[in-house]
């Protein structure tokens, strides 16, 4: 069941988007973000338009946080917008 649930984020390398699995990421990966997705690790956003992520699991805010470039994105949370 743990296979089943696992996130499967894409990253990119060598300018062509990769399915990896959470542990494959590394340092300096860039990882693309889509609705519905849940981040596996803790970064910063480099690019994008009206991201919002739910971190209730994190923090208990209830409300989607708008995201800008810049900004940090917290492992455990979801994509909503």
């Amino acid at each position: 069941l743990s296979v089943v649930g696992e996130a499967k984020p894409i990253v990119r390398r060598n300018g062509e988007p990769v399915s990896v699995r959470p542990s494959e990421v590394v340092l300096d990966d860039v990882v693309e973000l889509r609705i519905g997705d849940q981040v596996v690790v803790d970064g910063e956003v480099l690019a994008g338009s009206g991201l919002e992520a739910d971190e209730s699991l994190l923090t208990g805010e209830a409300d989607p946080v708008l995201k800008h470039p810049g900004d940090e994105v917290l492992s455990g949370s979801f994509i909503v917008a």
